[in-house]
């Protein structure tokens, strides 16, 4: 074991791997949708006969961008969970397993100091297994709001490509007299309904939601809980939660500020207000913690 003195500004580290590993995400969706979007002008015109191999580059830098993705998420989730055990319990990091996650990220990540940090967890408990589920409980309750959001926004984008291409299928189908332009309609559609499984949006939505629900049964398991100091309890909890954050999709980090902005000043940008069991299912009652 180390003191934390000995070691760098974890936190700041773990922001920045999350950081790195949706900006590899978003690379990768970036170039799925890129590969579908030059195969539709595959169907509507005359391109050059090296087309085909652009788009299967495409599809190849998307598939290495998600696989870098996941490999640096699984290291920002690590560091997360040894950060949490520290927060919550006061046990101090152990040495070799930060030194494994330090010895597979940049340089720069290890001194990446972000100025004044606040707490980052609004319990004003000591480090004990009470600390520790009022920690998890802030984390899951965000968790909960923004993968929410996530689905809500995923589910909707999925539904107008299905109703919006069904729709112009059938007016292309009524209105064009010429049976090429409709097979190249049809095509098209097609093209467009298969960007929902080739693209990932029908597997990413069922993914935000099975993450909202996982954080919403934490969150009512803690409720039960809450007073509990109970030591096996509290881990066991913790651990339940870390699994379903870890399998989930990431967040962006658009959406937390976008939320967090409004829910402190809703609360009045008072952090006191947030230390509260009995506030927690407030509308207007947010955590400071940040999401993943």
């Amino acid at each position: 074991m180390v003191e934390a003195s000995s070691i760098p500004d974890l936190a700041a580290v773990d922001e920045r791997l999350f950081t790195s590993a949706k900006r590899w995400f978003t690379a990768g969706l970036t170039s799925r949708y890129a590969a579908v979007g030059v195969g539709l002008l595959t169907i509507v015109s005359d391109l050059a006969p090296s087309v085909p191999f652009i788009v299967g580059l495409f599809a190849i830098a998307a598939e290495g961008c998600v696989i870098r993705s996941e490999m640096v998420k699984g290291r920002a989730d690590r560091l997360l969970r040894i950060r949490e055990l520290q927060d919550g319990f006061g046990w101090a990091p152990d040495a070799t397993a930060v030194a494994d996650i330090l010895a597979t990220v940049p340089e720069q990540f290890e001194t990446a100091i972000v100025g004044e940090r606040p707490n980052d967890f609004a319990s004003r408990s000591a480090e004990s297994p009470k600390r520790a589920f009022e920690n998890l409980r802030e984390s899951a309750w965000w968790t909960q709001q923004l993968a929410l959001s996530m689905f809500k926004l995923m589910a909707a984008i999925v539904t107008f490509l299905l109703i919006g291409s069904l729709v112009f299928l059938t007016i292309a189908t009524v209105s064009v007299v010429s049976n090429l332009s409709r097979v190249t309609v049809a095509r098209v559609v097609t093209a467009l309904i298969s960007l929902i499984s080739s693209a990932g949006l029908a597997k990413l939505t069922l993914a935000y939601y099975f993450l909202f629900e996982g954080s919403r049964n934490t969150v009512r398991r803690i409720q039960v809980w809450r007073d509990s100091d109970e030591l096996v309890r509290s881990i066991g909890v913790l651990y339940d939660y870390q699994n379903v954050r870890t399998v989930g999709p990431l967040i962006p980090n658009t959406l937390y500020k976008f939320k967090r902005a409004r829910a402190l000043t809703a609360c009045g940008r008072s952090r006191a207000n947030l230390s509260s069991p009995a506030k927690w299912h407030s509308p207007r009652t947010v955590e400071t913690s940040r999401p993943v």
